[in-house]
């Protein structure tokens, strides 16, 4: 898909004017005024008490108070695998006004989904199906809602929320809240839901926005509802119902497959859906990733891969941590081990994907050690705690072997991503100046020394931080300190990012990380403990 075929579909999701409005004047950002109405409503709320306790804390308060905010980004991810490749509305909210609140509500909301006829993944759903017959009268169908997200009413999606809420006999234990409270947030998040592509700036008006914490939860609040009211009140239900999310699969007498159809879509009119009957691919039916047949009245489970399938997995000469090789070579090995219905199946697709494997340079050793780890007993998992920490190929490592020797454990992410790999127009734009959670480095135009600090606020506003406290000769000021005492002059023009990490401690790691390995640097008030001294230099 080239820029200008994308473009014109974006353009098609966009002007859709039952989910999305566009705001015409393009001054106006509205992430300052969701900023500070967001903040007055957790004021108030701070300030209530519920019975003796308050309804927020301080830790709390600070964690859900938003400042610097960005407006949420909104791009279309590609369905390779379907006709005209159509794209999927994705609303990024990360560093959004409504973010922090948005995962904090999903802590407090997730327990009241029932997960009656739900399925957590392939393996879950191959067990339970495997339990069931299937008779010459009866076909598997699979019914898939048309764009839930985006198709789910608030009003709704509140209501089933406040009734779940109500009868929840546990909640205190997970929020103080009240539930009028929780239904405002909620309601707050769900209508507020700005957006920034191409310059313009665009509210979605209808629907759950696709990338906010928020939506997936209820989304299954909805589906569990509509579900429960089709098949409580059809006079044939379904054999057998399993749902991941928005795709279900079925069994039901097949002259009663549009009877049944069409009762589903009477539920609610904003929530349709289409299905798929069994065979129309010529061997059964997809689901996740299996796909289902049948062999006389038992169900057999294969491995299904869509027609775009490459068989490329990460290659095992990639500079990526060896634990993610282990994990794709362990995800591959039980998907065959457990899914598959057959010895002679599960021979088979053993065997496929070691040769799979193997084209992506995968030792033999390494997949022979990999098959006879799955059949030990695991370890259990009791850490102490848990860090993620920027993946340094031959450093990295060597810090999670000695954490996980304190029974910490650590997970890796890469320090550049594709989209870090291509040059900017400038070095730093007004838009990174904005941008919150930034690890950075100023350097001296006039000799070597560079001062490396982070801050939780823009940068814009350290750098202002800065140039005061050189104003006013700061002597807790480094930066300060180095102008006065050389008579130098720091070149806060041209203050280069090094990370953007939102996480406090995360970034203090990389100050300290940056400083240490940096000959010229003058910090000096965070230290890299002599261990990882010792492992920066080997």
């Amino acid at each position: 898909m080239d820029s200008d075929e994308y473009k014109e579909k974006v353009a098609v999701l966009l002007n859709d004017t039952k989910t999305y409005l566009k705001l015409t004047d393009k001054r106006l950002n509205p992430t300052s005024s969701v900023e500070k109405d967001l903040n007055k409503i957790l004021l108030k709320i701070k300030n209530e008490n519920n019975g003796t306790a308050p309804q927020i804390s301080p830790n709390l308060y600070r964690k859900l108070h938003c400042g610097n905010s960005n407006p949420a980004s909104f791009y279309g991810l590609p369905k390779i695998h379907k006709p005209g490749r159509p794209l999927r509305p994705i609303t990024s909210s990360i560093g959004s006004p409504t973010y922090a609140v948005s995962k904090y509500l999903v802590s407090v909301l997730s327990p009241l989904r029932k997960n009656t006829y739900t399925v957590q993944n392939s393996s879950v759903f191959t067990q339970q199906i495997k339990q069931h017959s299937i008779s010459s009268e009866e076909v598997m169908v699979s019914f898939d809602v048309k764009s839930l997200f985006t198709s789910i009413p608030v009003n709704l999606a509140l209501t089933i929320t406040k009734d779940r809420l109500q009868r929840d006999q546990n909640l205190a234990e997970r929020s103080y809240l009240s539930v009028d409270n929780i239904l405002k947030l909620s309601d707050f998040v769900l209508n507020h839901n700005y957006f920034n592509y191409d310059g313009d700036h665009y509210k979605q008006i209808f629907g759950c926005a696709m990338g906010s914490p928020i939506s997936p939860v209820l989304a299954d609040l909805v589906m569990e509802e509509i579900e429960e009211t089709a098949i409580s009140t059809f006079p044939h239900p379904p054999k057998w119902w399993f749902r991941y999310v928005d795709d279900s699969h079925s069994c039901l007498r097949k002259d009663q497959v549009d009877q049944f159809h069409k009762h589903l879509n009477s539920i609610n009119p904003n929530i349709q859906f289409t299905l798929e009957l069994e065979n129309t691919h010529g061997q059964g039916l997809p689901f996740l990733d299996t796909i289902t047949s049948r062999r006389g009245t038992k169900i057999q489970v294969d491995v299904y891969r869509k027609p775009t399938h490459t068989d490329r997995y990460l290659d095992f000469f990639s500079c990526h941590p060896l634990c993610h090789k282990r994990s794709v070579v362990n995800t591959l090995l039980r998907r065959a081990n457990n899914i598959l219905s057959t010895n002679k199946g599960r021979r088979e697709e053993m065997h496929r994907v070691k040769a799979v494997l193997r084209d992506n340079n995968y030792p033999l050793s390494f997949l022979h050690n990999r098959e006879r780890a799955l059949t030990t007993q695991p370890a259990e998992n009791n850490f102490n705690g848990f860090v993620v920490l920027p993946y340094v190929q031959g450093v990295s490592e060597k810090i999670g072997r000695i954490l996980n020797q304190h029974k910490v454990k650590v997970a890796y992410k890469p320090q550049q991503t594709i989209n870090s790999l291509f040059p900017r127009p400038k070095e730093l734009d007004d838009s990174d100046r904005q941008k919150s959670g930034i690890v950075y480095k100023i350097s001296c135009t006039q000799c070597n020394f560079v001062y490396y600090g982070q801050t939780e606020r823009s940068l814009k506003t350290r750098i202002v931080e800065h140039k005061k406290a050189v104003a006013s000769f700061d002597q807790n000021s480094k930066v300060a300190g180095h102008v006065h005492l050389f008579g130098h002059r720091m070149n806060f023009e041209n203050v280069e990012v090094v990370g953007f990490e939102s996480n406090y401690h995360e970034r203090l790691f990389l100050e300290a990380w940056h400083s240490t390995l940096d000959p010229n640097s003058g910090n000096d008030h965070i230290l890299l403990p002599e261990v990882y001294k010792g492992i920066a230099r080997a």
